[in-house]
């Protein structure tokens, strides 16, 4: 794959089907000290998680615990940069 630049993300996003069950595991790695904005957009993410993390509950829709994350908002106020989902989402 080459050489990976430092100070950014390395994102392994890895799955697999058997018996009609679909998983999904996704890391993101850091490489090296973090520039200011690497940091802010880490710091989003995981805002993000968390809040969606709190809203799982049984009974509690997928999508409606996606909604909770706060991506969009607080990539638009801390940071320039914008995943695929959060600029579809804004």
């Amino acid at each position: 794959m080459g050489d990976v630049p430092l100070r950014t993300f390395v994102i392994v996003d890895i799955g697999c089907r058997l018996d009609g069950y679909c998983s999904d595991c996704t890391r993101t790695f850091a490489t090296g000290a973090l520039s200011e904005e690497a940091a802010a957009v880490y710091a989003v993410v995981l805002d993000a998680h968390h809040a969606a993390v709190e809203a799982v509950r049984a009974g509690v829709a997928g999508r409606a615990a996606d909604a909770v994350a706060p991506e969009g908002s607080a990539c638009a106020s801390r940071t320039s940069w914008r995943s695929p989902r959060t600029v579809a989402r804004c």
